[in-house]
């Protein structure tokens, strides 16, 4: 309990109560004409539990770990807004934290991961919310809960544009997986990289596809994608490619006509992939170890090799060898793409964490197996093609699954980094479902 305070207990049912009112409030005021708000509430709601859940195992069972030492160093930064507040908020605004690092003292104390740029993100945007919690480790976690799930709810509402008819199956994919509440509410890099993955998608779907609020959407665009550049590059690798094939599927699709669609299709797709490689030219030096085909082959095979190491036994998974090339790692994408969606598994449980991960795990596979065997392989591929929202999510979360599924150490890691895909890929099994039946509706 050595994270904890008194004030974290008092204050903290008080926090989710405000919270859950005002949520239940803005939700009445929307629900006559956007009738899945009802969800909007519960949403919220579950997402603190999470966080405190999240806090309670990290401090009771395991006694700290990274989400703690990124909340103690956020205290350290609060403390320099009374000693200094012009280096706080240079702190906030992006002041180089080596340059930083003088203005703290015995007083303030020394906060850690000022040398780890990625880390130091989520530290100095913790720090503001730090501040409204009292510096209580609880507090300033329910606080973190309710502001990223704007992010989760926008993803949400994206997914309802089109699919109104399951907006509550929809809710337990986006707002109610166990997992994606519990690795997605604490003090860590995935609660601010899942909340914007939702909020790009949102904007992005504002914005290119809907062509709504152009200005303000294309800045979240800019802002989302310079978070998560700047603390998990290989998510934003993983929403471009599915983005631009949406993108270039729903301005093909929009063509009525069949044959100017077969002629000027490929025109598209080429012109849209021009831009996207005129805009990877512009952010690549943000990638770093990512900034490259070559680069991202050697960081998976030293990975792979790192799954031999005895400080991972018992933990570890082992896809097998292979050869740092396009060939060597595109023949293990079977394996570490249902490693990165549906493991560990109940075979691979070792603690009461990976058990609820395993449960989780099962009951997807489960799903997506009865999804398959109900349309069929060609069903499924006929209607994910032609329904631009699924086929996005789709390469997103495939994509984005063996990604993690190849380059992730152990089973400990694996159920957190793999959280930005179970939304879109959940997402998409219930689309496909509605779809089919929607169909065979139509040919009864």
């Amino acid at each position: 309990m050595r994270y904890l305070q008194i004030w974290d207990f008092i204050l903290g049912p008080v926090y989710i109560f405000l919270i859950y009112a005002m949520a239940k409030r803005r939700a009445s005021r929307k629900i006559a004409d956007e009738p899945y708000y009802e969800y909007f509430a519960r949403g919220i709601l579950y997402k603190m539990f999470g966080g405190v859940i999240f806090c309670l195992i990290y401090t009771v069972y395991y006694n700290g770990g990274d989400t703690t030492a990124y909340f103690e160093s956020s205290v350290n930064i609060t403390r320099l807004f009374f000693r200094n507040m012009g280096a706080f908020w240079q702190i906030i605004f992006g002041g180089d934290p080596i340059e930083m690092f003088q203005y703290f003292d015995n007083y303030t104390g020394y906060p850690g991961y000022w040398r780890d740029p990625q880390s130091w993100q989520v530290v100095r945007w913790t720090s503001l919310l730090t501040f409204f919690g009292f510096r209580c480790y609880i507090l300033t976690t329910i606080l973190l809960s309710a502001v990223t799930y704007l992010g989760l709810w926008r993803l949400y509402k994206t997914f309802v544009y089109y699919f109104p008819q399951i907006s509550k199956q929809l809710s337990y994919s986006v707002l109610l997986v166990p997992s994606v509440l519990f690795w997605g509410s604490g003090v860590l890099k995935d609660t601010f990289t899942l909340s914007a993955a939702g909020l790009l998608t949102y904007s992005f779907h504002q914005a290119v596809i809907l062509r709504k609020k152009i200005p303000s959407n294309i800045l979240i665009l800019i802002l989302c994608s310079s978070l998560i550049l700047s603390i998990k590059p290989y998510i934003f690798l993983g929403l471009v490619p599915g983005s631009l094939l949406w993108m270039s599927f729903n301005n093909i699709k929009a063509i009525t006509n069949p044959l100017l669609r077969i002629l000027i299709g490929p025109f598209i797709f080429v012109f849209i992939l021009g831009l996207a490689l005129l805009g990877y030219n512009q952010i690549k030096d943000q990638l770093g170890k990512y900034s490259s085909v070559d680069k991202i082959l050697y960081k998976a095979s030293v990975t792979q090799k790192d799954l031999k190491q005895d400080y991972n036994e018992g933990n570890a998974f082992d896809i097998g060898e292979f050869e740092p090339t396009i060939g060597g790692i595109s023949s293990k994408f079977p394996i570490a793409a249902f490693a990165g969606l549906f493991r560990p598994s109940l075979l691979d449980v070792k603690n009461l964490v990976m058990l609820l991960a395993a449960i989780e795990n099962s009951f997807l596979l489960f799903f997506t197996l009865y999804i398959f065997f109900r349309c069929g392989i060609r069903g499924f591929y006929s209607i994910v093609s032609n329904e631009p929202i699924a086929f996005f999510a789709l390469i997103f979360s495939v994509f984005f699954a063996f990604s993690v599924g190849l380059t992730t150490s152990n089973f400990g890691a694996l159920v957190r980094y793999k959280i930005p895909a179970v939304p879109f890929f959940m997402s998409t099994l219930f689309i496909v479902n509605e779809s089919y039946k929607q169909r065979k509706s139509i040919n009864k």
